[in-house]
């Protein structure tokens, strides 16, 4: 601990987050006044000027005497420590994320496959739809980072049999909890890496490189807008480097990574060539030179083409402001010039197999249109979250108070932005010297806009389509940030720090619990309570055990089922599960249907002699109709023809409907009005409240509804059933309904002490039932002997156990 203090203590006071007292009192007034200068770009000569000012001195530990004479630029905060920081944090986001589990990732490998095995670009193949090869839509895309790819991997044998597909696979549902695996995994993934897991794993570092890049730029776009502010080009860049959704990102297999490099590596040429504030032109070497990376752009992704648009706004501004119009203009034709001759095959290759020369429409016409109107609220949130992280195929979500306190930050950072712009409004002429914090903040409103249109092309909005502008959006949410305590450099490491502590905690929990294997215990090891009668399915599977907590829930609540598993012969198949709560009438009121493991045990691949703990959540919904008893029935079956694997108890018997029963009760019990409030008493165990009884009047042939309310007084220790019978003046039974309360789905062994409920009993009168009157009874009798469970009333008349309710009159 005090090594690690000595060391954040020098890192601090070499930065000048902490520091010894060097200026005189009118020196640290100056830099105070400096540091409430315009966000802007500060030129290089006053650089000194505008500095942060001095944070106050902290005295030096004694224990640090020693550490602090180490040599200082080793412990100093650099870009390359931040470099250092993020290509570990990235290389752990690819061990933890499994092969092809990022968004589109299987089509992109298989893009660079089809490369390396054909030497041919592929096809968009519409009428096949997504599944018709295993590129998918991804065909259509720009081919330079699946060129470069293809070289990477140019040496390993791919294989030609495809990735088993999860058919339960949720793809964009965060709050499904299971089958977040696009892929059956495999123990061919683990390490050492071979065949298509080591081009997998080559690719995503080709990725990580690129991301490495994207950072090193943004430190570069800050450090030469902001000179001499190094803390404020640090958290920029840091702000990148750890942010979890692009760490997530540039640990994939997809082109958005040659995209965002690309536009902010631009965007840095643009800076250099053209300086703050476009106050210099590229010569033509340079105007070329730029041009080629424009070309480059467009060849990675279709959104590269903004990048011509902004370039080209770039050279007008640059001639407007320095009235240059004829360099500028030639200047700017040969820089497009020269990305249209590096584009331009790629588009004419698509022109005459499409039609179309960006090929968008066969493109949408695989992945497929949007089908439902958009709803502003739910894509500003899908972007919310996904711009900080949503892992997966958008199915992994951060902790929601991790989406909170994003909230909170954006929230004080925009404040934060535009109170700077206010408090400096009458300083901000002229406008040329803040022309390029203007083209950033006019890059990022280009990407936004372009994402909404594609927004309206297909579903889902996703924050990583907006980070070819991330550079963008730290530069301004740090100077917005910085605005609440400017000078305090350790404010503005506060963001990046946090961002740093999201990305390990995803990496170490959120990640691999998602994809996490069973437990696999001995079979003595199962809990005597969760042991039932082994039920083997297809004579290689066996169930035995399963367990439900709690087994009382209410409407709207989940429970944890755990299933127990034992494999007693070999499973050539992959058996879906299927698990299904029965409500009142059968009624279906939940139901599971995956691979074992939530989608990652899958059967052929199960260990022999051990026991898999296969544990799920299930939710119930909020209109569940209460009380119930509730039914857990659990069976495989075969997907693709969907036939059951017959289940069987050891003498070969069938076994009953439902492995588990549980209760359902309402959380709030209504107060039901009672017609008819009594009080029979069965003792202290039941109580008869109350009745209803519609009319007084019959006809023979007639049904009697009779409604009535029981109430448990305590914990009731078996099963009764409930009579309701007519009889005549001279006490003989003329109609009579015997049944279990709510037709069975409600026995009086789950009976909530204290909640009332009602029960229907539709008496069917004889149609030669004499005109008179008669008298309605009711009562509980035990079903092993059918002996009466004696009743008593202080207001009410009891007869043979039975209660007395009312009289009712029988017409001709």
């Amino acid at each position: 601990m005090v090594a690690g203090s000595c060391f954040l203590w020098v890192i601090l006071s070499d930065q000048g987050w902490v520091s010894y007292p060097r200026h005189s009192e009118a020196r640290r007034a100056e830099e105070s006044s400096a540091a409430k200068r315009p966000l802007a770009t500060i030129p290089q000569h006053d650089a000194k000027e505008h500095d942060f000012h001095s944070p106050p001195h902290l005295p030096r530990p004694a224990f640090c005497a020693k550490i602090g004479a180490m040599p200082k630029r080793l412990l100093r905060p650099t870009i390359g420590h931040i470099l250092a920081v993020y290509a570990l944090l990235a290389a752990a986001f690819s061990v933890a994320s499994p092969i092809f589990e990022a968004p589109d990732e299987f089509q992109h490998v298989y893009v660079v496959k089809h490369l390396v095995e054909t030497r041919t670009l592929p096809v968009l193949q519409p009428g096949a739809g997504e599944g018709g090869a295993p590129y998918g839509q991804e065909a259509g895309q720009p081919p330079l980072y699946y060129a470069l790819g293809a070289m990477l991997v140019a040496g390993v044998d791919m294989g030609q049999t495809p990735p088993e597909r999860n058919p339960h696979a949720n793809v964009g549902n965060p709050m499904q909890p299971g089958n977040k695996n696009i892929v059956v995994h495999t123990p061919a993934e683990a390490w050492p890496w071979r065949g298509l897991p080591l081009a997998v794993h080559l690719l995503r570092f080709f990725s990580i490189l690129l991301g490495a890049g994207t950072v090193f730029f943004a430190w570069k776009i800050g450090d030469g807008l902001f000179p001499g502010r190094d803390a404020l080009a640090l958290a920029a860049a840091a702000f990148v480097a750890f942010l979890p959704q692009f760490l997530f990102i540039s640990a994939a297999v997809t082109n958005d990574n040659l995209i965002i490099f690309l536009a902010t590596f631009i965007l840095w040429l643009v800076l250099y060539w053209f300086g703050p504030r476009l106050q210099r032109a590229p010569a033509w070497p340079e105007a070329l030179l730029l041009g080629m990376f424009l070309g480059f752009a467009a060849l990675s992704k279709l959104s590269g083409l903004y990048l011509w648009a902004i370039v080209a706004l770039v050279y007008l501004a640059h001639a407007w402001f320095q009235k240059d119009w004829g360099d500028s203009l030639a200047s700017g034709a040969l820089t497009l010039f020269a990305a249209a001759v590096i584009a331009s095959p790629w588009f004419w290759r698509n022109w005459r197999l499409y039609g179309d020369p960006t090929a968008l429409q066969p493109f949408l016409a695989i992945m497929g249109a949007r089908a439902t109107p958009i709803h502003p609220r739910t894509e500003f949130q899908g972007l919310r979250i996904s711009l900080l992280g949503l892992f997966g195929w958008f199915n992994i979500p951060l902790p929601e108070w991790a989406y909170r306190v994003w909230d909170i930050f954006l929230a004080v950072s925009a404040i934060g932005f535009l109170q700077g712009v206010w408090r400096r409004r009458f300083r901000l002429r002229p406008l040329r010297n803040y022309a390029f914090l203007i083209l950033l903040a006019a890059w990022l409103g280009v990407i936004l806009l372009a994402l909404i249109r594609w927004t309206t092309l297909t579903p889902g909005t996703q924050g990583r389509l907006l980070f070819p502008a991330l550079v963008s959006l730290s530069i301004l949410l740090m100077l917005g940030w910085r605005e609440w305590l400017p000078g305090k450099s350790w404010w503005l490491a506060l963001p990046p720090t946090a961002l740093l502590a999201l990305s390990l905690f995803s990496i170490v929990w959120v990640i691999p619990a998602a994809y996490r294997y069973p437990d696999l215990i001995s079979p003595d090891a199962v809990p005597p309570e969760a042991r039932r009668a082994p039920i083997t399915y297809d004579g290689r599977i066996q169930l035995v055990g399963a367990l439900a907590e709690p087994t009382t829930v209410h409407p709207g609540e989940s429970f944890e089922l755990t299933l127990y598993w034992r494999k007693v012969d070999r499973v050539p198949y992959n058996a879906s599960l299927f698990i299904h709560v029965l409500g009142r009438d059968f009624e279906d009121v939940a139901q599971v249907n995956s691979y074992p493991g939530w989608g990652n045990a899958p059967t052929r691949d199960w260990p022999p002699d051990q026991v898999l703990v296969d544990r799920y959540r299930i939710d119930l919904p909020g209109g569940l109709e209460t009380p119930t008893k509730l039914v857990v029935d659990v069976g495989l079956y075969q997907l693709e023809s969907g036939e059951l694997y017959e289940g069987f108890l050891a003498g070969g018997d069938k076994p009953p409907l439902g492995i588990l029963t549980l209760r359902a009760i309402p959380a709030q019990p209504p107060a039901p009005e009672i017609a008819h409030p009594t009080d029979f008493r069965a003792d202290d165990l039941i109580q008869l409240a109350g009745y209803d009884l519609p009319t007084q009047t019959f006809h023979p042939g007639d049904a009697l509804l009779l409604i009535l309310y029981w109430r448990a007084l305590s914990p009731v220790p078996e099963d009764y059933q409930v009579f309701v019978h007519l009889v005549d003046a001279g006490g003989q039974q003329v109609a009579g309904l015997d049944k279990t309360p709510l037709d069975g789905w409600w026995p009086t062994t789950l009976w909530e002490p204290g909640q009332i409920f009602a029960d229907a009993y539709p008496l069917p009168l004889p149609s030669d039932l004499p005109p008179g009157e008669y008298e309605v009874r009711a009562g509980l009798y035990r079903l092993s002997d059918l002996a009466r469970l004696p009743l008593s009333s202080e207001s009410g008349e009891v007869i043979d156990g039975a209660a007395v309710l009312t009289r009712i009159r029988v017409g001709p």
